[in-house]
Parts: structure tokens; C-alpha cells; sequence
């Protein structure tokens, strides 16, 4: 992954390695990193999850702009990437926002039958409906079904029929035959 920013305020070059740890090079004097430049980007760095890159800084900058940079380095990645995050709610507890489901056009799908194969194969076969805050749907929340299509950073909340149900169901498909 290679990043670099090139706008009047800033000029970094992030390159980020398999291993090494992080290198820290600079071409200017930086006075707005504090007493140890090398030591502010390592930490930043390390709080993004990124133990191994090759860093250069040509101007002044400051912790903000680095961050901004880290920051907008993910966000393209994910986009090129085809990334998705979907975190989930169980009924009556706000969201977990600690570990989404990651979902890819590519491998799976985006919709909401992929997000329930990624947490249990079974609960297809349980599936009654799922509702869906987020910019996929028209109002929040909105009650969809498996083929609804979800978008970045939405917040599923699936509803499972019960045991009693699903054995009246199969009952009564066996009835029916």
C-alpha cells in the first residue's frame, strides 16, 4: 500500500512493509511532532495497526495531518478494495461497533444473506427478517429480507424464528405432501 499526499499543506510518502518495524526519514526540520518526531509517528502509526512501513516527510506537519493522511489511506483502500463493514445489534442493546462483519462484492456478496453466512451457516435456514439502520435503507430502522443490498458501516439486527415455529412449519409442510 503505497500513499502519497501531495496538497499544499502536506507531503508524505507511507509505505507500508511486511516487516522491518517503522522507518522514519524527514527532509525539513519538525517542530510540531514534539521533542521526538520519529517516536509521535510511531505511536500514530501503531494505533492504526501499522508495525511496519517506510515513512517520508518533506514539510512541517502536524499530528493532525499525519492522521488525516493514515486515515484517508483506509478509506481508499477499502473503496478499492470493494470492503464492506456491517456491525450488529442484538434486540435491546446498542450496536457492537468493536468488530463488524466484513463483506466483499467479490467473494459473497453485499447483501444481507451474505452478512448471516458470515456469522452462522444456520441461520439461513432460521432467517425470518433482519432490520437495517444505515444509508441502505429509506428510513431507520427498516425491516428487509435476505436479497437487501447493505452499504459501508450499516448496523444489522437479525430475527430468527424459534424452535416451537419451525417445527410447526415443517409439520405442516409434511401435512401438506
Amino acid at each position: 500500500m503505497i500513499l502519497i499526499c501531495d496538497s499544499h499543506s502536506c507531503q508524505y510518502d507511507l509505505r507500508r512493509k511486511l516487516i522491518g518495524g517503522v522507518k522514519f526519514n524527514s527532509t525539513c526540520q519538525l517542530t510540531q511532532l514534539g521533542d521526538n518526531p520519529q517516536d509521535t509517528v510511531t505511536r500514530i502509526l501503531g494505533s492504526y495497526r501499522i508495525h511496519n512501513a517506510e515513512v517520508l516527510i518533506r514539510e512541517d506537519v502536524t499530528v493532525d495531518d499525519l492522521i488525516d493522511v493514515v486515515e484517508g489511506n483506509r478509506k481508499m483502500m477499502w473503496r478499492y478494495l470493494g470492503l464492506i463493514r456491517i456491525y450488529t445489534k442484538r434486540r435491546g442493546q446498542a450496536p457492537d461497533l468493536s468488530e463488524p462483519i466484513v463483506l466483499s462484492a467479490e467473494r459473497d456478496g453485499l447483501t444481507v444473506e451474505a452478512a448471516c453466512k458470515a456469522i452462522s451457516k444456520e441461520l439461513i435456514e432460521i432467517f425470518n427478517f433482519a432490520l437495517v439502520w444505515g444509508r441502505s435503507t429509506k428510513y431507520n430502522p427498516q425491516r428487509v429480507g435476505l436479497t437487501h443490498m447493505l452499504c459501508d458501516e450499516d448496523v444489522l439486527q437479525v430475527d430468527a424464528y424459534n424452535a416451537k415455529i419451525l417445527k410447526e412449519r415443517k409439520r405442516l409442510r409434511n401435512i401438506k405432501r
